[in-house]
């Protein structure tokens, strides 16, 4: 496949223009490595855009941005130690600056087809913010849907009630949006450790943002190729 993808990039442009909300350090790492993907295709070396929106003012610096042109890093102040995995934190951190977030998705999504909201269920901000977000969306018609991924079974129990929790909030709510990607980190670590036998657990972050990264800009070449 990966020498048909590569004649796909380079002959086609891709077939939907996305953007990338990220929520919290999870959903912003993944959104982040989206914006990064380059492609071969000319005029239009970084196709995606980001926004980034986060409480903890260190994760900001864990995430490597390629081109900082197409990304955008919102600081939710008066939040910089983070929402301790307390999703009451980040949902109220994000009503009080949704005026600041939606005027950022105004100017940076103006010409995208389609917003993925990015999260790692469990924690505070991302968590917390989620429904915010999709609410946010969806009263001013925006086409998106959800890119989420699931924790671990090894996560703390808070973590893995959070994300419970709110996957019961979303199914309630689905009929707002247009699409619903689950990762299961649990599954992809393990190909994690069946491809890289000898690497470090810290790694795995890198490697699952860059898969589901590469993986949807695949889907969305490939769909460009059929049009």
């Amino acid at each position: 496949m990966a020498g048909n993808f590569s004649e796909i990039e380079s002959q086609g442009n891709i077939s939907l223009k996305f953007g990338f909300l990220g929520l919290g350090m999870g959903g912003c790492a993944i959104a982040a490595e989206c914006a990064n993907k380059e492609t071969q295709i000319k005029n239009n070396k970084y196709p995606y855009r980001a926004i980034l929106v986060n409480t903890n003012s260190q994760d900001f610096n864990k995430i490597e941005i390629k081109n900082g042109g197409n990304v955008r890093k919102i600081q939710l102040e008066g939040y910089e130690q983070g929402a301790a995995r307390n999703p009451q934190i980040g949902e109220e951190a994000f009503v009080k600056h949704e005026t600041k977030i939606f005027e950022a998705v105004k100017q940076e999504f103006e010409d995208r087809d389609f917003i993925w909201i990015t999260c790692g269920l469990g924690g505070g901000t991302g968590t917390g913010a989620l429904l915010k977000a999709i609410e946010m969306l969806y009263e001013h018609d925006y086409n998106f849907g959800l890119l989420l991924t699931l924790p671990r079974d090894a996560e703390a129990l808070k973590v893995l009630e959070n994300a419970t929790s709110r996957i019961r909030s979303i199914a309630m709510n689905q009929e707002a949006f247009g699409s619903i990607v689950l990762i299961d980190n649990a599954k992809l670590y393990r190909k994690f450790e069946e491809e890289n036998p000898s690497a470090l657990a810290n790694e795995y972050t890198s490697y699952s943002n860059k898969y589901i990264a590469d993986a949807l800009h695949e889907i969305n070449l490939v769909t460009s190729s059929f049009t």
